[in-house]
């Protein structure tokens, strides 16, 4: 039977808040096998059927079930801006609307009307969302785009993101991916194997060509680790006091310096560094509970990502996806903190033994031992020897089972202040998480005094099959308890209770390591005489899911973000860290945006599949320049941080600079000022505040003209437009041959049509005149002036296409020439005699300092001995 399994999922304009997307499985059968691709909207119709869920292992769990759709038909569905309603009442509105000869400067103040300033933006923004003339054929069957594609690069605080958050509340399908974590075969697809196909691989789509980023964030109450406590996120994040910022996915992030634990794939080490972010989000709905065989557990959004323990492929897996049984990358040893607590060992056991079956007063420690532990006792007065006093003996009553058992207890008490100010720093400052900064010795010692008050080896068959501790019912110490060990490299678990309380257990070759390291303190262990240890191997790095549960949750999640290794350490398992900004994205996922960005195609050729989905979406991306703010001495093009190449696939780059103006700062803080005390007055129910001034077109009926000039608006470009764009064309090229630059290449006049056929559509007419040529030719010239003007003055959009102005490529060219004229006539070539022939040539030693560097680096030049340069030769074939 010819059978193919597919997965829908509700369309993205459909869902309201942050309500995660339901994806369902759909069987398709016969004539209807491989008639659809991912990204594909489509009608189905069919039966809604149920089967046994498979565990993790294949085997069929028969008292759980999952759904399925077996489909009868299935019919391709595709619309744009798709399934907003338009009345009757409505579309009289709009023809209405648009008879206004200031439509267009109505369009561009509703978007972001809290922003203040921005103009060129703004138009360009509602040129984006209007877009040119849809399913544009060449001669040839060649595809024309119709989608404007526009960056904004800017300084940090500079309002990208909101003018980001005001597009999104407009369109009905918005994509946010950006950053750290975003890697090609997520932003368009992967090729993975499939349980289903038997092994086979199966093609999954990425973010441009479903449209949809996901969430991936861990509840408040997820605990982190950073080298001397355990802290909660929420905590991490009410604690920091930098401002919170807005982030592209509508929620908030504080810079912050945190250590965390990350894995290494390359090193196949696990190593720790700083988070530099914390983020959260509202979100309600449905979390993932996942319970470890370590005992800990995780609370995380079904689409957050898990560490598996493959190094090669399939790196990650959701939440969502994760069954019981599956084996999860762990940490091996967890970092030491950066300072440490060196005590006395002997102190320390004791602190131990009084963690374990002590109590501190507000100003006394007292401390109980049975009879029978009395070389437990010995051990712990010895080691601060008239610190403690016998105060009494009591028999203590113990029901065990149909017998009582009566035991001597000793209780011994101190009131030496020195000791109690330890106990209170160790065990309740805030909680026991200073156990974690205690160094290794004292570290071993105070378990050791855990183990004698509260612990135990498990005898089977004249064999240690087991070494436990069971000082504490409290979850959060248990998990300090836990950390400890695994910092000392020992792998323990929480199992069920003993006695109400639940026990701390090691075994196999973990019970020799605990029991070598408390040997030297640990009176118990003396007093063993078998050490027949029942040995079996503790696979290390890994984790056990143990338990998979879907539990309700309304409030923040919260994710981080750590650097080029995505990800870090949490319940002791590997978990993938957050999403951030489009120049955070590697060269090489970058590069996998040019097919997407310029023909709106997505081509994969993986594991034998070979496939094109469709990708048509406008793309507005939001960057920072490349150190972080503009220098104001430096081209704006030289600090952008994104391949050439890509840079040339969109239509308008816009800088967004922050500069130190007086008059114009003073607009900028009234502006805000009055925003929010509008806002403030409103929720207040004050009426008289100064109004704020309305947006010309509110959001709602601005979405439903887009809508309506997307659907049915198609403009011409008529010959008094097209000549217009053509004059345009040429005059620019007659000042680039005059002054030796490039100002325009015909690229940029497919992006003029573009924007002239978006701004007829704003007017919703049929035919572009040469106020729409006009506009565009404007927001064009805006560009270039602010991005594409070299030092001499010349407008140059090979600054843009290629990453160097005509002008620096003349310089280096120079520089080579005369790097190959003093190497023939001297062996090799001075830098000193470089930088003279330079300055002969007009270039000054500090330029022509920096362009040696700069072909060095790129390994053009190299330097066989200090102060000598030759050119490197590259030999064809």
């Amino acid at each position: 039977m010819n059978l193919q399994r597919i997965a829908v999922q509700d369309p993205l304009e459909k869902l309201k808040g942050s309500t995660p997307t339901w994806q369902l499985e759909v069987w398709l059968e016969d004539d209807m096998v491989n008639t659809i691709v991912p990204g594909d909207r489509v009608d189905i119709t069919g039966i809604l059927r149920i089967k046994p869920r498979k565990s993790f292992r294949g085997k069929e769990e028969r008292a759980l079930f999952t759904m399925f759709f077996d489909s009868i038909s299935i019919k391709q569905k595709q619309k744009e801006f798709a399934e907003i309603e338009i009345t009757l009442d409505e579309e009289k509105q709009i023809m209405e609307m648009a008879k206004d000869p200031r439509i267009f400067e109505k369009i561009s103040k509703s978007i972001a009307p809290s922003i203040y300033g921005y103009d060129e933006i703004k138009q360009a923004l509602a040129l984006q969302l209007f877009g040119g003339t849809p399913d544009k054929q060449l001669v040839d069957g060649g595809i024309i785009r119709n989608d404007i594609h526009m960056l904004l690069i800017g300084d940090p605080g500079s309002a990208k993101t909101r003018l980001l958050q005001a597009i999104t509340s407009i369109v009905p399908k918005g994509i946010y991916v950006s950053g750290k974590s975003t890697t090609s075969a997520g932003l368009t697809a992967s090729a993975e194997r499939d349980d289903f196909a038997e092994g086979g691989w199966t093609l999954k789509a990425g973010a441009l060509v479903l449209g949809n980023g996901g969430t991936v964030c861990l509840t408040g109450d997820s605990e982190i680790y950073n080298g001397h406590a355990l802290m909660p996120v929420e905590e991490i994040w009410s604690k920091s006091s930098q401002e919170s910022q807005q982030t592209p996915t509508g929620g908030e992030r504080k810079n912050i310096l945190f250590p965390i634990t990350y894995y290494d794939t390359r090193t196949k080490m696990d190593m720790d560094l700083c988070a530099y972010a914390i983020i959260r989000r509202v979100y309600k709905g449905e979390i993932v509970k996942l319970t470890f065989s370590s005992g800990l557990t995780l609370q995380v959004t079904p689409d957050h990502l898990l560490k598996r323990t493959t190094n090669v492929k399939n790196l990650w897996i959701k939440a969502k996806d994760v069954k019981e049984g599956q084996i999860l990358r762990a940490p091996r040893r967890i970092f030491k903190p950066a300072l440490t607590i060196r005590m006395d060992p002997k102190e320390s056991y004791v602190i131990g033994c009084i963690y374990g079956d002590g109590w501190i007063d507000k100003s006394s420690i007292t401390f109980s031992q049975s009879r029978k532990n009395s070389d437990v006792i010995e051990r712990f007065t010895s080691s601060m020897p008239q610190t403690f006093s016998v105060y009494a003996h009591e028999d203590r009553e113990r029901t065990l089972g149909k017998y009582v058992l009566v035991e001597r207890q000793t209780y011994l008490y101190s009131g030496n202040k020195e000791l109690f100010q330890k106990c209170n720093m160790i065990l309740r400052n805030p909680s026991t998480d200073n156990i974690l900064m205690l160094d290794d010795d004292s570290l071993w010692a105070f378990l050791a005094g855990v183990f004698d008050t509260d612990g135990d080896l498990n005898h089977f068959n004249g064999s240690i099959i087991a070494a436990r501790i069971y000082p504490t019912r409290k979850k959060h110490e248990l998990a300090v308890l836990l950390y400890a060990l695994r910092r000392l490299g020992i792998y323990a678990k929480i199992r069920g209770e003993r006695n109400s309380i639940p026990t701390i257990q090691m075994t196999g070759e973990d019970i020799t390591k605990f029991v070598m390291g408390i040997k030297s303190y640990s009176a118990k262990i003396s007093r063993e005489k078998n050490f027949d240890i029942k040995h079996k191997k503790v696979s290390r790095g890994t984790e056990k899911v143990v338990k998979v549960e879907r539990v309700p949750y309304d409030g923040h999640v919260y994710d981080f973000s750590v650097g080029k290794y995505h990800n870090f350490e949490s319940s002791l398992v590997y978990i993938h860290n957050c999403i951030d900004e489009f120049d955070k994205i590697g060269d090489e996922d970058k590069s996998s945006l040019l097919e997407a960005l310029e023909s709106q195609t997505i081509s994969v050729a993986k594991a034998g599949i070979v496939a094109k989905f469709r990708a048509k979406t406008s793309v507005l991306a939001a960057a920072n320049p490349k150190f972080g703010r503009f220098d104001r001495n430096i081209l704006p093009a030289e600090q952008f941080d994104i391949p050439p190449a890509l840079l040339s696939r969109f239509d308008l780059i816009f800088p967004i600079t922050d500069i130190l103006d007086e008059e114009r700062d003073k607009q900028i803080a009234q502006h805000i000022l009055i925003q929010h005390t509008a806002a403030g007055a409103k929720i207040s129910q004050i009426q008289e505040y100064q109004q704020v001034e309305l947006p010309p077109i509110d959001s709602a009926m601005l979405r439903k003209y887009v809508a309506y000039a997307r659907k049915n608006v198609k403009p011409l470009l008529t010959p008094e437009s097209g000549k217009r764009i053509e004059e345009y064309y040429l005059q620019l090229r007659r000042i680039g041959i005059k002054e030796g630059a490039t100002p325009i290449t015909p690229r940029q006049i497919e992006g003029l049509i573009r924007l002239a056929e978006a701004s007829a559509k704003t007017r919703l007419s049929a035919k572009i005149d040469s106020r729409d040529a006009d506009l565009g030719i404007s927001l064009f010239e805006y560009m270039l002036n602010t991005l594409a003007v070299d030092r001499g003055g010349r407008r140059d959009i090979d600054i843009l296409t290629t990453g160097l102005s005509r002008e620096k490529v003349n310089k280096i060219t120079s520089l080579l020439e005369i790097v190959k004229k003093l190497e023939q006539e001297e062996d090799g070539a001075k830098i000193v005699r470089i930088l003279e022939e330079a300055e002969k040539a007009g270039l000054d030693g500090a330029t022509a300092k920096k362009y040696l560097d700069e072909l060095e680096r790129q390994g053009d030049i190299f330097s066989p001995k200090p102060g000598i340069l030759r050119l490197v030769r590259r030999e064809e074939g």
